[in-house]
């Protein structure tokens, strides 16, 4: 069950350096690794309600310091990173250690997340499915 407490607390001469929250969903190590080879300084800010009539509606809940985003939607629970202006997101289901889709979006005015999205972890930003989030 997820409490929203941080799972770890950093702290460096008497600094707090960073709140690691608990994750949407428990990726497999593939799954981390993909997303860690994304993280970047974060560009955006990500959280709100987003929708597409594929997907419906994604709720996003992005840590602004560290650019991880967790979330949730009707069928996926949702965990990914923002490095710069992209959201690199992995879909899946609760508790399944899966990544059943992914997608890489980039911040389109302030309104909409446009990319791409496929089965499995993203190799190629350049091949997937269209994927389009108007916010709400």
């Amino acid at each position: 069950m997820q409490t929203g407490l941080p799972v770890s607390i950093t702290f460096k001469d008497g600094k707090l350096q960073t709140v690691a929250r608990e994750t949407a969903i428990r990726v497999n190590s593939e799954g981390n690794a993909w997303l860690e080879a994304h993280r970047g300084k974060p560009g955006i800010n990500v959280t709100g309600h987003w929708y597409e009539k594929a997907w419906g509606t994604l709720n996003l809940e992005q840590d602004e310091a560290t650019g991880d985003v967790i979330g949730s939607s009707n069928d996926y629970d949702l965990t990914g990173i923002v490095n710069g202006k992209k959201l690199y997101l992995i879909l899946g289901y609760t508790a399944k250690f899966r990544n059943d889709y992914s997608a890489v979006l980039v911040l389109n005015g302030e309104s909409a997340l446009e990319g791409k999205h496929e089965s499995g972890l993203m190799k190629d930003e350049g091949k997937g499915r269209s994927m389009s989030l108007v916010k709400r």
